[in-house]
């Protein structure tokens, strides 16, 4: 369903993404996890060409697009990506020259972002599981970039953790939350549980 190959972004001097390349199933839920910074969102703005690669290739279902340094994407080949695609923003992004209905309406629910979980209580993601486990249910494919894992590990079925602009491990949601062969993965997942930890010790 959706194909990323190689795939790597600069801003200026900046490389942050460093030729990731990763295979997402139609239907399936893949969360992307990983320090503030690591390349998540930028990830998610390339899948949905908010965010245009400086190289490497996309494909989505059958339209594949390739990318050069320097080189222009015609504006007809980033809506046919886009027609396929919709993006849930953090903080109500939207195009500021669409009412909100044209916001909505223009494709498919394909690539999902979601909030980090610092905002959300207790009800609130609560909802959004059962949301998105009925979208998965139904058969929408979905990317998101979360810090929850009780969030991810009850909806993703993939996993890959990006750090500084690569993927340092990719597997089963099962796999890569309680058994990581990385030690970068170990740390940061023991992190995350820490975090959690000490968040519900200060709301009992």
């Amino acid at each position: 369903m959706i194909g990323l190959t190689n795939i790597e972004k600069r801003f200026g001097d900046n490389l942050v993404l460093k030729g990731v390349t990763v295979s997402i199933d139609e239907g399936s839920v893949t969360a992307l996890v990983g320090p503030s910074g690591g390349g998540k969102s930028t990830l998610l703005r390339c899948i949905n060409l908010l965010e245009i690669p400086t190289s490497g290739s996309l494909r989505i279902g059958e339209e594949t697009l390739a990318f050069h340094p320097g080189g222009k994407v015609p504006a007809k080949d980033i809506q046919r990506i886009r027609l396929q695609t919709g993006m849930v923003f953090q903080n109500f992004q939207l195009f500021p020259h669409r009412t909100a209905i044209e916001n909505v309406m223009e494709g498919l629910v394909t690539v999902l972002k979601w909030p980090e979980p610092r905002a959300l209580d207790p009800e609130l993601a609560q909802e959004v599981v059962d949301v998105l486990g009925q979208l998965a249910r139904e058969g929408t494919t979905m990317v998101m970039a979360t810090h929850d894992l009780r969030l991810a590990s009850k909806i993703a079925e993939e996993v890959v953790f990006l750090d500084a602009g690569a993927i340092v491990e990719k597997g089963p949601a099962s796999v890569v939350f309680d058994n990581p062969e990385r030690e970068r993965t170990k740390r940061f997942i023991a992190s995350l549980r820490q975090e959690e930890a000490q968040k519900e010790g200060g709301d009992a």
